[in-house]
């Protein structure tokens, strides 16, 4: 299932997530974070964590905590600049 959403902060230990439909606290997830370049290459970095919290608003926050670290998905490694969430899927 993947859930579309957007990245509101990112750090070394894990994310904050707006998300279209909750996933519940304690959930393992696969996150896609896709980081556009100055000249516009997009690079995807892959991680994995578990759901660390959930708070319902008109769209639903999650934190999650990582497992160790990104893995990037594409070559192109310039600089990165604004970012998005394509999706988030739980992992099983």
């Amino acid at each position: 299932m993947e859930v579309p959403g957007v990245l509101r902060d990112i750090s070394v230990g894990g994310a904050k997530l707006e998300l279209e439909q909750p996933i519940l606290r304690g959930t393992k997830i696969v996150l896609f974070v896709h980081f556009r370049g100055p000249d516009k290459q997009v690079t995807t970095v892959r991680f994995e964590g578990i759901v660390e919290r959930l708070k319902e608003q008109p769209r639903f926050e999650i934190a999650m905590g990582f497992r160790g670290s990104g893995r990037f998905l594409q070559e192109q490694l310039g600089d990165l600049h604004a970012t998005k969430v394509s999706h988030a899927v739980p992992a099983g």
